[in-house]
């Protein structure tokens, strides 16, 4: 493979760990006060960066929203320019949450090529739109009956964080949709952990390191499959980066066939209240 080949399917790995591990970025649960943190994360591939991710969250009363803007990094950048921004809202009820919206957009070249939109505030499971549909994108569509349940990947791993923040430790497993795809994941608890100081990360000190074994349900392409596109295990780092702040999960890694990866939160503050219009939700 030659090398601007190899930096192209870095992209589009890039692209697909990112769709894969968008849900793995929100911070912890909703809490009493409104407040909001902004983090930077940087994916690296193989001792490269690859990519970045820009996270808001607005927390207030039990409720809560996420942006989630992606971009590749320095020379992918060139091969692969493309824009991956996906958001969601949604409010803490009882031991779970409850999602409200969530979309995605794919821009490339500035344009966008590919949007998904789902709407849980109706009966009968998730609304899903999308653009191209299932059928036009060489998969087959998500029956409804596997789709109920399941939540968004922003919201699915915020319910998930907000358990190990309430109980201490990871357990349990969620189906997670993406409208397109269906995952279901899969938890186990690792124990405390210690990250040491480095440049680049915004974090080191006490953490919980948890296991999220990833297994692909429905929806997905062939090809999807064949090249792994997706990891199937990522260990992940939750800590209180921020005194007073909900956990973040402040690093993450991940065996790939290009190297290993690893995500990291490279600034962590705090950022945007939320606004009117998710306060009239």
């Amino acid at each position: 493979m030659g090398k601007a080949n190899m930096v192209k399917a870095k992209a589009r790995i890039a692209a697909g760990v990112m769709l894969a591990l968008g849900g793995f970025l929100p911070g912890g649960p909703a809490s009493a006060s409104e407040s909001g943190l902004a983090v930077d994360f940087e994916v690296y591939i193989g001792g490269f960066q690859v990519a970045k991710a820009d996270l808001d969250l607005g927390l207030y009363k039990d409720c809560f929203d996420l942006r989630l803007a992606t971009e590749p990094y320095g020379i992918v950048s060139f091969f692969s320019p493309f824009k991956l921004v996906s958001s969601a809202d949604g409010c803490s009820k009882g031991a779970g949450v409850v999602p409200a919206s969530y979309s995605v957009d794919y821009f490339k070249d500035g344009r966008k090529k590919r949007w998904v939109r789902v709407d849980y505030k109706g009966d009968g499971g998730p609304l899903v739109r999308a653009e191209p549909a299932p059928e036009d994108d060489n998969r087959k569509a998500v029956p409804s009956a596997l789709r109920a349940g399941s939540l968004d990947p922003l919201t699915g791993v915020f319910g998930i964080i907000e358990a190990v923040t309430r109980e201490g430790r990871c357990a349990g497993e969620r189906p997670v949709y993406d409208g397109r795809r269906l995952f279901r994941l899969k938890l186990s608890h690792v124990g405390p952990a210690e990250l040491p100081p480095s440049s680049y990360a915004a974090y080191a000190g006490p953490a919980i390191e948890c296991l999220v074994q990833v297994e692909t349900v429905a929806g997905f392409k062939k090809s999807e499959i064949r090249k792994k596109h997706f990891p199937e295990r990522v260990k992940v780092y939750l800590a209180e980066a921020v005194a007073g702040a909900p956990l973040l999960p402040v690093r993450l890694e991940a065996d790939y066939r290009f190297g290993q990866i690893r995500v990291h939160a490279a600034r962590i503050a705090p950022g945007p209240r939320p606004t009117e219009e998710t306060r009239a939700r």
